[in-house]
């Protein structure tokens, strides 16, 4: 009997073996290793990470008994993991750590003991929402763009910039005005909006009922994917003869490099007749050199129009608006007498009045005074079942589009009072209560958004830029650009604290980290100044990021982004220096 008894539990082991052979073969795992895994305890490596088990600490747990279920998946899991990571360049603490802490949460949760995450598994975190402001949030790159982090074929670790949100073809929409026989174009605008901008542009041709809807073949519809320079042309023509709606004019300016591109034309076809297999490099349109210059150009237009107008304007306005005693205190000649508290505290009170004189503007009726933003309209339930009294399938995207869009029409050219002001574009809104059409020009000239009381960052930027300097503030004040859409001033403290933050349109003082807690990422700050440098990389004075992270953002190497600089800078220079700034006494 013992001797059946001892060859029975030889026989049960035998077959535990071979299952358990059959079993690790089947996951790929050597039986050898298995053996070893199995006799071998959790050993510390010098560098704290825990090998084969978990790690010790809150997270330790030991090991599952053998005959467990627990066991077995323990051991398929661990085992996909080493596969997992032997196709990544990670390195084997990594996975062993991310290994222990999901067997830790699968011994205290048995329902979820099969899915076994690995790094790639995990989804990335939730970008941080923008925190509640008076700026207006805009497309920029910094805010549409993310950096992912790829393998290369060496192992090596690359980073790549992937558009968030990327536009792959140009809509064009085409009317023709049977009495007048022009051509009305729509660039990147839906059909409601182009509509409603015919019947705004021409009204002696629609009939009076605004819900009037023109026949589907009434306009044509084109889609490009690539923009030549003679379409470009075009629509520059009918924007300036104000038969274009769009909703933004990237497309319609011209840049530095559009005329260097069409200066070296011939050569680079000579270039690609003589390699066929190689095309010519053509700079990027609307990169950081043609926005460099395109702002450059927009301080320069500040300065000339502070020469047209003179500072002794704004000068009696703050003082018959502000109060003469505070605008003494802001003038540069009591100003730099005061210490940095008192100097922070003159120019919070300076702000908090600016900005309750200047309000930030949204798309506020002028009529009705209705805001789509402060009172959006009610969501419309749309009964899709097309029964007696069902929205029509064409009304109902109708119906959507409108709640979607909001209130914005598009960019029109500037009328010819509007031109007075300096505007270099206008944005057209129709009221959803009133459908009254609100314009709102974007002016360049001070005087003009004084008396208007209506504008943006852009906007109220140049206004407080050029307050500053009619007090005074000739050489300790400059005009700061986020490529981020948005636009401040920063002016000059005494006791070395240098130069300091000043947003209107938020009432901030010294507050240089508030765009980064919106949830931007800082790419481009530049400062412009009459005084030297003229032009100067300020991103880091307004992130905690490294020099490092923000150069991965950036599409230019550190020496063409210093080139870019110093080109730009150079030409400012030679432009302010023929620049005769009149100052108030």
């Amino acid at each position: 009997n013992k001797m059946v008894a001892s060859g029975r539990s030889a026989l049960s082991m035998l077959l535990l073996l071979l299952l358990m052979l059959l079993i690790t073969v089947a996951d790929g795992m050597p039986f050898a290793r298995l053996v070893q895994r199995m006799s071998r305890r959790p050993s510390s490596t010098n560098d704290g990470n825990i090998t084969n088990a978990c790690t010790y600490g809150p997270h330790r747990r030991r090991r599952p008994p053998l005959l467990s279920l627990s066991f077995w998946g323990y051991l398929t899991s661990n085992n996909n993991k080493r596969r997992a990571s032997s196709s990544s360049p990670s390195s084997s603490s990594t996975s062993t750590v991310l290994s222990c802490s999901s067997v830790a949460e699968e011994e205290e949760n048995e329902q979820h003991h099969a899915s076994q995450a690995t790094l790639e598994d995990k989804p990335p975190p939730e970008q941080k929402k923008l925190g509640e402001s008076v700026h207006l949030q805009l497309d920029s790159e910094a805010m549409t763009t993310k950096v992912v982090v790829t393998e290369g074929d060496d192992g090596s670790e690359k980073e790549l910039k992937q558009p968030i949100r990327k536009r792959k073809k140009t809509i064009l929409l085409s009317y023709t005005d049977p009495k007048t026989k022009k051509t009305y174009t729509g660039l990147n605008i839906s059909r409601r909006r182009f509509e409603a901008w015919l019947q705004y542009t021409l009204p002696n041709s629609f009939s009076s009922s605004r819900n009037r809807i023109l026949k589907k073949d009434a306009i044509s519809k084109q889609e490009l994917i690539h923009i030549l320079p003679k379409v470009r042309e075009d629509l520059r023509n009918k924007w300036k003869a104000r038969q274009l709606l769009c909703d933004r004019t990237e497309l319609l300016t011209v840049y530095t490099s559009d005329k260097q591109q069409q200066d070296d034309a011939d050569s680079s076809r000579k270039e690609l007749n003589n390699s066929k297999n190689k095309s010519p490099k053509t700079k990027k349109r609307g990169g950081f050199g043609d926005l460099l210059q395109l702002y450059a150009d927009r301080f320069h237009g500040i300065l000339l129009d502070e020469q047209e107008e003179g500072t002794d304007i704004l000068y009696h306005l703050l003082s018959k608006e502000y109060g003469v005693e505070e605008t003494k205190l802001l003038s540069a000649a009591s100003f730099q007498q005061q210490g940095p508290k008192e100097q922070v505290r003159i120019l919070k009170h300076f702000l908090e009045w600016f900005r309750a004189k200047f309000p930030y503007y949204y798309d506020r009726c002028d009529a009705c005074g209705a805001s789509y933003k402060d009172e959006p309209p009610p969501a419309v339930v749309i009964n899709n079942d097309m029964q007696d009294g069902a929205v029509p399938a064409d009304e109902e995207q109708r119906i959507l589009t409108n709640q979607e869009e909001g209130t914005f029409l598009g960019y029109v050219f500037p009328s010819e009072l509007e031109l007075q002001g300096k505007a270099g574009r206008t944005e057209l809104y129709q009221c959803h209560k009133c459908h009254h059409y609100t314009r709102f020009p974007r002016f360049n000239k001070a005087h003009t958004v004084w008396d208007t009381q209506r504008g943006r960052c852009g906007e109220y930027s140049m206004l407080l830029y050029r307050m500053l300097r009619s007090v005074g503030h000739i050489q300790t004040a400059r005009w700061i650009v986020d490529w981020a859409d948005h636009v401040w001033a920063e002016i000059w403290l005494n006791d070395n604290k240098g130069w300091v933050h000043l947003d209107p349109c938020e009432a901030a003082v010294d507050q240089p980290l508030l765009y980064q807690e919106w949830g931007k990422q800082q790419t481009y700050i530049v400062g412009f100044s009459t005084s030297s440098p003229t032009i100067q990389d300020l991103t880091t004075n307004y992130t905690s990021e490294d020099m490092e992270a923000i150069e991965k953002r950036r599409d230019e190497s550190p020496q063409q982004f210093a080139e870019s600089i110093a080109k730009t800078a150079e030409k400012l220079q030679t432009r302010i220096a023929n620049f005769t700034a009149t100052t108030t006494t």
